[in-house]
Formats: structure tokens, sequence, C-alpha cells
């Protein structure tokens, strides 16, 4: 709700698992003539005659069979007419699980079908139905970082005076999956191949199992990633220098998944493999990047597929990142920064749900960070960033991770080989200008040995998709365990009482892509893009229509067309609102701190509310 009191109105103004969903089965009526044997008056036949009814039938998933606590999912309720008459005012309902803690929704419909297109809360909604039509919601969902125990969603749809109801109700259980990270060893004298798997709040070890034979002294990178599909977390391994560089996959409980082994760069090579996973291609599945830890640095991208053995064994996309002559290897990560195509910017601030590749050098050259477009069989530099000193020759590591507000990862880089390895967070969003540095830190500040790497990873505990803390560790040479640090570069307390050489793999927040969320902590969806002309900025005047909600789903204020202007409503209108164009249908999801804050607008709008409005911009003046 955008703007003050109306001085002239009294009420509330503008102004101030993949599962496998249910099979519905046709119903018809009698569709051809019915005849009667000889009558005294002779052979009589009814008229053909049809019996037209509304089917309705729902389905509810959200394609996985376990969740994480303090994460997001995104559920599909899709509502079907297999009648073959218009089903009107159907009411859709759900009740989404007890350790949702936020909730908000979009609808599309098919076949000239119709009803409600944003919302927030529980659905609970009257649709029309075309004969054969469909209503497909999207609900975004967040689960409380303290949920426990089967996460049950159920859905349900009603008609007056249907007759068959047994398709009429859904539901979805997602198991409950603890979230957890895995912490490794690098390579030195004292290193083993365990994977301990450790509680990321207070250190506790969970348990450990061996990813590669024993005496295995080489080092194993891990990274933590949904890598079959199930929704549960599994763990990825590469084994560093000294034996055949391998990827397996584990579970982790620690049972590995066989059918995920892979030599990426063949049987002889032993010079140590570094490892990134996730959706490069769109479609869903989690694909491998591995990268050369020594010699050439060379990049390979393999496709995930649903298949018995689903790495493919050609790589998808191959980059030689460096000159022919360097040696220090490469490190890698992936994250969506944003849609490209062949190269160029499409939108720089919207996720398209594919992952770019970063690339970080290793040692013996100035620090250097590349992010490559991978939607090209050539990949394509779009990002490039100089961070650390150039006098740094130690080389370094990269990861990414939400920090600031806005929906792009940025780039987090690690120091390597240096007795006060320095630690540096780039924003992430591709742009003309420099990649601003927002954090600068050193966690190991005081070694007591001459030269050790830092490893940095990111954890998102709450769910809200931006990272809480970092956690920082040390390579060869460094023995002080692992620390907390904040994101605003804050060295805290250690975690655990782990020593020696060691990283950490976490996993990486994931939130729905179609969302976009701003600088500032807006969050907004485009239904309709507008063709028209834009606000020239914040002193334009507007035209719009407009519903708005709290998260339960109240509504508390609407208005089928209302002039005002942009500096007059509330920051979070003036920011949503600005950047539409005439003819653009949009949800905006407004934090408190950009609505009423602590403060409110009573009686509807209560203290530290946040608000999610259907917006359309029908015109400027």
């Amino acid at each position: 709700m955008p703007m003050t009191r109306h001085p002239s109105s009294p009420r509330f103004s503008l102004f101030p698992k993949r599962v496998r969903p249910r099979v519905l089965a046709r119903r018809g009526g009698l569709r051809a003539g019915e005849a009667l044997g000889p009558g005294l008056q002779g052979l009589e036949r009814f008229e053909s005659r049809t019996m037209l009814a509304a089917d309705l039938g729902i389905a509810i998933s959200d394609a996985h069979v376990f969740y994480l606590p303090g994460t997001q999912t995104t559920y599909t309720v899709e509502v079907t007419n297999l009648g073959d008459a218009t089903a009107t005012n159907a009411t859709v309902t759900t009740v989404l699980g007890s350790q949702i803690t936020q909730k908000t929704w979009t609808a599309a419909y098919s076949s000239g079908s119709s009803g409600p297109v944003i919302g927030a809360g529980n659905l609970n909604s009257q649709v029309t139905l075309a004969a054969g039509g469909k209503a497909t919601f999207t609900v975004v969902a967040t689960i409380d970082k303290s949920a426990t125990g089967p996460l049950t969603s159920t859905a349900a749809v009603s008609l007056a005076g249907e007759s068959t109801t047994a398709n009429n109700t859904a539901t979805d259980i997602d198991q409950f999956a603890p979230k957890v990270i895995a912490v490794t060893d690098t390579i030195g004298r004292t290193s083993t191949s365990l994977v301990r798997i450790v509680n990321p709040e207070t250190g506790a070890l969970i348990r450990s199992f061996a990813a590669f034979e024993p005496g295995f002294k080489g080092g194993v990178q891990a990274v933590m990633a949904d890598v079959d599909g199930n929704g549960d977390l599994e763990v990825a391994v590469a084994s560093g220098r000294g034996r055949v560089g391998e990827i397996r996959v584990f579970t982790t409980a620690g049972t590995e998944l066989t059918q995920y082994r892979t030599l990426p760069f063949g049987p002889g090579w032993k010079g140590g493999v570094n490892l990134a996973v996730g959706d490069v291609d769109g479609d869903d599945r989690a694909d491998i990047v591995a990268a050369m830890a020594s010699g050439a640095g060379e990049v390979r991208v393999f496709r995930s597929v649903d298949a018995a053995d689903p790495i493919q064994d050609v790589p998808y996309r191959t980059i030689r990142p460096f000159a022919s002559t360097f040696g220090g290897g490469a490190s890698v990560t992936l994250a969506d920064m944003g849609t490209f195509a062949n190269g160029t910017v499409i939108d720089a601030g919207k996720q398209d749900g594919k992952a770019e590749l970063i690339i970080g050098n290793g040692a013996s050259i100035a620090p250097l960070v590349r992010v490559y477009d991978l939607s090209s069989t050539t990949p394509t530099v779009i990002d490039t960033i100089r961070p650390l000193t150039p006098a740094s020759r130690g080389g370094l590591t990269v990861t990414a991770a939400r920090v600031n507000e806005d929906s792009i990862p940025d780039i987090i880089v690690s120091e390597g080989r240096s007795s006060r390895p320095t630690t540096e967070v780039y924003d992430g969003r591709v742009a003309p200008a420099a990649n601003a540095r927002l954090t600068s830190y050193q966690a190991f500040a005081a070694l007591g040995r001459s030269v050790a790497s830092a490893f940095t990873s990111a954890v998102d505990l709450d769910g809200d998709g931006r990272a809480d803390s970092f956690y920082a560790s040390q390579g060869y040479g460094g023995a002080s365990g692992l620390k907390l640090v904040s994101t605003a570069g804050v060295v805290g307390s250690g975690l655990g009482s782990f020593a020696g050489p060691a990283q950490i793999a976490a996993p990486r927040a994931e939130t729905n892509p179609a969302i976009v969320t701003t600088a500032s902590g807006l969050q907004y969806r485009d239904i309709v893009k507008g063709a028209g002309a834009a606000p020239a900025g914040p002193t334009s005047t507007v035209r719009v229509k407009y519903e708005g909600r709290l998260l339960d789903g109240t509504l508390f204020d609407s208005n089928p067309s209302i002039l005002f202007q942009l500096n007059g409503v509330i920051q979070g209108w003036t920011e949503g609102v600005g950047s539409m164009a005439v003819g653009g249908r949009r949800q905006l999801i407004i934090p408190a701190n950009l609505a009423y804050g602590a403060a409110g607008s009573p009686p509807k709008v209560p203290p530290n509310a946040m608000l999610v409005f259907d917006v359309e911009l029908l015109g400027l003046s």
C-alpha cells in the first residue's frame, strides 16, 4: 500500500518430486443414441443426447521427496477440468505445511480459463475452467530454519453440484533432511580422505566416511549440492594430487552413488581436480565442472542426463583460461549470475536458471577471476575481476553466494599461499562499471607458519537466499582450524574442534529465479512485461490498477484505477512501479523497511509487515 491516507476518504487508501502427478480419468456421459426393441407402434429410437458435466482434478508437488530447513521450495498446484462442461466458480484451496513461514503465488490459465493471477498465503481462490482447461499455481514457499518432521501440504478443489469428487484432493509429503556442511582435508602430512558431516551451527561432528582409499594424503575437495534432484543434499568430492583425478558422489550418510564416478581428465591425470556442481543448461539437473588443480588449469563441463550413467563422457564445454605456458591450475565455481545469450547480457539483474562458470587462477600469476557464459559452444567471458594485489602470486580460490540484497550472487575470492591470506567479496553483477568490493578480511592474520592458503564457504541458515556468515579455513601449512566470519568481515569464534589444513563445503542457497531482488531488498516478479512507455523518474505521474495483501492473503486495499506521482508513495512502490512499462503487470513483494516499517499503518497493516501487491501499469500522465 503505497501512500498515506487520502484526506477525503476514511477507508484504507492507496495513498500515504520429482513427483508424478495424480492420473485423472475422464468421466463422460451418454454420447450416442439409445435404441429400444420393437414396441406396439413399431421400432422407436430415443433422440441422441449428451450429458454435459465438469470433472475437476487437482495435483500438488514441489518435485522433491526431501526438504531442508531454512531453504526455499516451489510448489506447483495444477487444477484441470477433465469434463465436457465449463466449471464456474470452482474453489481452489491449499494448506501448506506448518513449517512454511512465507508463501506467495502466481497463476496461469489455459483454454480460456480464468481466475486470480497473484496472491499470498494459502490458496483460497475461485477459478473458472473451460472444458479441458487448466489453472497452474506456482507457490514460492520459505521453510523455517527450525523445521523438523515431515512437510505435508495439501490442495483441494470443489465445485457445487460436481458428482465425481474422488480426484478433488491431493497431498505432497517431503521428508525432513537436516542442514549440514562437509569438512575435508587439503593436502598435508596428516591428511586423510575422510569427509566429515558437521552441524553448521555448532560444529559438532555427525558422522564421517572415507571418500577415497585409506592413506591418501593428497587432499579432497567437496561440494554440497542436490546432485540427484530428490531434494536432499549429496556430497560430491574430487581427489587432490597423487592419485588418478576422480569425482565421486556420496549421500550425507556415506553411501556412494557409484553411477556418478567420473575421471574428468582420463586415467593418466594425477595433478589434482577442483570441482563445481550446478545446472549449466537450465534442465533442472546438476551438471559437473572439473578443473585441473595444477598444470594448465584446463576446465571441462560435463552435463548430467537421465540415464544409468548420468554424467556424459564427452565434455559439454572445454575452456583453457590461461596461457599455454601457465602451470598453476585453476579454481572453479558455478552460480546463476543473470540472463545471458551467446556472450551478450540480456538482463544483468534477473537470473534465468542457468549457472555461469567462474574461474580463478592458481599460483604464479597475478590474481585473475573471469566469469563465462556457457550458452554457446565457445564459452564467452562476460566479466573480469582483478582482486587482491598484483604482487600476490600464490593463486586463489573462488566461490559465490548472495551477500548484498540483490538477486545476483557475489564473488568471494580467497588468497592462496600467503602468510596473511586475504579474502575479498565483490559485487557479482555484470555491468559496465567495475565490480565493487564489498568486504575484505583476514581470517587468519597470524598463522605462525610461513605460508598457507585460505578457503571460504558461505552458508544461509534462515532461507532468505543470502549468506548469514562465512566459514574460513586454511590449506597446507595452516593449523588454526575453522573460523566463523560475519558477512561484514568481522572475524569471530571457531567452529568445532577441527585442526590442520581443511576445506568446508556448504549448501548454496537457491531461490526461485523468476523473482528478482533489487539492491534495496525489493522483490518483484513480472507476469506481463509492458510494451509501452516507462516512467521517466520519481516525479512521473502514473495510473495503476492494484490489490494489496498481507502475507497471510488478507486483502487490505485495492483500486481499479488511480493516478499518483511516484515520489508520493512508499519506497517499494516508487522503485517497483518506476521500473515498469505501460501494459505491464507485476507482483511486488515489499519488505517492511520499504513499506510502513515498525509502525505499520493501522488498522489494516500491522507493524513490520511485508506486503504483496498485484500492480498493472495502465498509463502515464
